[in-house]
């Protein structure tokens, strides 16, 4: 059984290493991966720089930290995604993207610096591949029972909805110009879910069979 000592030792090491997290996750949806300096993080978390490179072995491995932080964070809304319904998933999406603005600016960092390293993998391509499948076979279930269109492509379906929450992120200066609100504002979550929910009722709407006619 450890000592008392030993498990103090224990949770002092993992409170350390959430702080490092927190801090890194603030850093990285703030500047993007390639502007983060690892002594900043340190300073600013107040670590040694070498216990950062103990925990996470690299930069890169603190930004998978993260990544694996985000994944943990929203498992249980891609497992409620992936066992409900159409309007479920909408519901489920809203409520996301009420709350998490941090981490759809550090999609969009990613995004912008995609383009100079597209030959690289992925970070932690395989589980968040997973999470957006979860969407599309939302969908795709949608097409089965006839709640959404047919002839519609699940995956690019899947892939306006995932623009539809990170945009007002990506672009908030077009946000603002258009809306006249900040991104961050409650009323933009809600404005785009609204139109999203009014567009698929509509198209639900059509793939009835229309009634006998008179």
């Amino acid at each position: 059984m450890p000592s008392s000592s030993t498990r103090a030792s224990s949770e002092s090491e993992n409170a350390t290493r959430e702080r490092i997290l927190d801090v890194a996750v603030e850093e990285f949806s703030s500047k993007g991966f390639g502007s983060v300096r690892i002594d900043s993080i340190a300073a600013r978390a107040n670590a040694n720089k070498q216990l950062i490179y103990y925990y996470f072995s690299s930069k890169s491995g603190l930004y998978d930290a993260v990544l694996d932080r985000l994944v943990d964070t929203y498992r249980p809304v891609w497992a409620a995604m992936r066992e409900g319904t159409l309007d479920d998933m909408i519901r489920l999406r809203a409520e996301q993207a009420r709350g998490s603005i941090t981490w759809r600016r550090l999609l969009a960092w990613e995004g912008l610096e995609y383009w100079a390293n597209r030959d690289n993998p992925i970070h932690r391509e395989d589980i968040r591949k997973a999470a957006y499948d979860s969407q599309r076979e939302v969908l795709e279930h949608a097409q089965q029972s006839g709640a959404f269109p047919a002839d519609v492509d699940a995956r690019f379906a899947s892939l306006l909805l995932i623009f539809a929450s990170l945009g007002p992120v990506a672009f908030p200066q077009i946000t603002k110009l258009v809306t006249g609100l900040e991104p961050d504002d409650p009323a933009v979550a809600d404005g785009v879910d609204q139109v999203i929910a009014a567009l698929l009722a509509r198209a639900s709407e059509d793939q009835r069979p229309s009634g006998p006619s008179q």
